[in-house]
């Protein structure tokens, strides 16, 4: 058993630098963040345009005492509006550029459709503004020093929730992204007859675990930069207190995440490996591997059907499958506070592991190095047939 486990932490290493020092790897490092960077540098570049066109300045036309007035006033409300207020100058309007003129007692704005309809509101409100200070002659009071103090109200089952099936997700990309890598590095040195020559220096066993131990060690490794880039922009964008806290705490919701990550990278990567252990070539593990990518997408949906009701039968039911079950144990991490249930569903999980792994070490050693039992010899009313 040692001499087994001493060898696939050496087959472990040598996948573990092979991926991680290749131009590949950094793709795949980049390739999960480029949507995000896509539509953050969209977004801004919408909200820009968006500024832009709500901040086109407005020409103003008044006579010179109506045109201060209005000035004066804009000039408040911009203080507690901000970009909600219009611009305002002093000059003739451009052809198509709308226009505030007449008097302050009967104004007039014009300019095209989408304007007039955008500005009508502000406008008016500056205008209104402005005569209550001349009503007041002149001598408006000060603006009000106006205390604020922020309150968190607490939060209820449907806003834990989200953060469940916020995390159910990740658990599922992550997952769905990084198994089925597994068949093909595995076909790929079967075709180069890599396979044969490591099976002559350590036992098969030991091939089949370094490879998933592999893996294993260079999806934390991705994990913890895409962890590190989203801490970083959660503490740039987020404001504090707007991502709702899970019932059992973000420490132990955080370790939870990683230990249920871990088991269910092994659960399925034992079932990828042992694909790749059937395929002889790139062609057939895509085509072996695409029920199980489906069989992962159909896991997700049934155990995050019930994620805001955890103590439902089906939640119940994809809580016990090894397979679902840390879909489902997430969601009740972010709802309910109990240590217990996480603790039995690890335990299922880590014998059905077990179970899963010897399973697929024989499948492994049968079907790729031909080292299993030998096929049933006909018997002799076959033989005689051949004859």
């Amino acid at each position: 058993m040692m001499r087994t486990l001493r060898s696939a932490l050496v087959i472990a290493r040598r996948d573990y630098i092979a991926t991680v020092w290749s131009k590949t790897f950094l793709i795949f490092l980049i390739g999960p963040l480029l949507p995000l960077i896509f539509g953050a540098v969209a977004s801004m570049l919408a909200d820009g345009g968006d500024q832009g066109k709500r901040r086109d300045a407005v020409a103003l036309t008044m006579p010179a005492d109506d045109a201060a007035a209005v000035m004066n006033a804009r000039a408040k409300l911009d203080d507690r509006l901000g970009d909600q207020i219009p611009l305002l100058e002093r000059h003739a309007p451009a052809p198509g550029q709308a226009a505030l003129g007449g008097t302050l007692d009967r104004p007039r704005l014009d300019g095209p459709p989408q304007a007039l309809h955008d500005l009508g509101g502000p406008i008016g409100l500056i205008l209104d503004t402005a005569r209550a200070d001349r009503a007041l002659g002149g001598t408006p009071p000060a603006p009000v020093d106006l205390n604020t103090a922020a309150i968190q109200p607490p939060p209820d089952d449907h806003d834990r929730s989200d953060v469940g099936k916020v995390a159910q997700f990740i658990l599922f990309f992550l997952t769905f992204l990084i198994a089925s890598m597994l068949v093909s590095n595995l076909v790929e040195e079967k075709a180069n007859k890599i396979i044969e020559l490591l099976a002559s220096a350590v036992p098969i066993d030991a091939i089949f675990l370094g490879k998933l131990i592999a893996m294993l060690g260079a999806t934390l490794t991705g994990v913890v930069v895409w962890a590190s880039c989203a801490a970083i922009g959660i503490e740039a964008f987020v404001p504090a207190g707007a991502i709702p806290t899970p019932a059992i705490g973000w420490p132990i919701f955080l370790g939870l995440g990683l230990v249920y990550f871990v088991m269910l990278f092994l659960l399925w990567g034992v079932l990828y490996l042992g694909v790749g252990a059937q395929a002889g070539s790139a062609r057939e593990a895509q085509t072996l591997a695409m029920p199980l990518s489906l069989g992962q997408a159909l896991v997700f949906t049934f155990a995050s059907a019930q994620a805001s009701h955890p103590d439902r039968p089906i939640a119940l039911i994809a809580a016990i499958i090894p397979w679902s079950s840390p879909f489902a144990m997430m969601a009740r991490a972010a709802i309910l506070p109990a240590l217990w249930p996480h603790l039995a569903a690890l335990a299922l999980q880590f014998v059905t592991l077990l179970i899963a792994i010897k399973l697929g070490a024989r499948l492994f050693r049968t079907n790729i190095l031909k080292t299993g039992r030998p096929a049933r010899q006909p018997n002799r009313f076959a033989r005689l047939f051949r004859r």
